[in-house]
């Protein structure tokens, strides 16, 4: 009996500690799309961590991304998105169900060049958050997702 209380605890102490970590992790969003000097930083720091997580690597690949866009050479720009795009597709199928990686996906399909052709998700990643936006238990996240869609319908 002990040892499941223990066990509960423990995994109540990791999901909560893991949560405040993602709405830091979340608030560098902004930061990485005003400024190239953080994003470089915050990239770096990322590829030590290593994390096996898949929110984390989400915000990898956003990472690049962002790289992407301040890029100036078009082939760095490129080596990012193609970087980006490789982790966030692989975050996404090591967890589908995560709305936040889904949103992340869907945010940059509707804004990086068609000629790209990183759209196929599109609708599928909108019916997906649309179908479990009600669901979701983070209130912030939940309005950063709502006041998308009012500015993206």
């Amino acid at each position: 009996m002990i040892k499941k209380i223990t066990y509960l605890v423990l995994i109540m102490f990791f999901q909560v500690h893991f949560a405040q970590d993602i709405v830091q992790e979340r608030k560098k969003i902004g930061k990485m799309l005003q400024s190239k000097s953080f994003t470089t930083q915050y990239l770096k720091e990322l590829e030590q961590k290593d994390s096996t997580q898949p929110m984390m690597k989400g915000m990898k690949g956003m990472a690049h991304f962002f790289m992407s866009k301040h890029a100036f050479n078009p082939l760095t720009k490129l080596e990012h998105f193609k970087k980006g795009k490789k982790i966030l597709e692989n975050a996404i199928r090591e967890a589908p169900k995560n709305i936040e990686l889904r949103f992340f996906r869907l945010q940059i399909q509707e804004n990086v060049p068609k000629i790209l052709n990183y759209n196929e998700n599109i609708e599928s990643d909108r019916a997906f958050i649309d179908r479990n936006l009600d669901r979701i238990t983070d209130q912030a996240l939940k309005k950063i997702i709502i006041q998308y869609k009012k500015q993206n319908s």
